[in-house]
């Protein structure tokens, strides 16, 4: 898969390359652009897929916390 269609998967679901890149590789965003100009290897989709349901999953998790706590006021 081509760099810009990583970048637009992941955009697509809402979380940012910034979360991404720590999540799934351990680098900067910096980095992250520069990966992004090449084409991943299924290994590296692969990492980047776990990444964003993980991130979505932790957001879904803070947002319920938040209407918890907000329903309590």
């Amino acid at each position: 898969m081509s760099g810009e269609e990583v970048r637009k998967l992941i955009l697509a679901n809402n979380v940012k390359l910034w979360e991404v890149a720590k999540k799934a590789f351990g680098i900067s965003d910096g980095n992250f652009s520069r990966k992004l100009r090449k084409d991943f290897s299924d290994e590296e989709l692969q990492k980047v897929i776990v990444a964003i349901e993980e991130l979505k999953s932790e957001k879904r998790k803070t947002y319920e916390l938040f209407q918890t706590i907000e329903s309590k006021k």
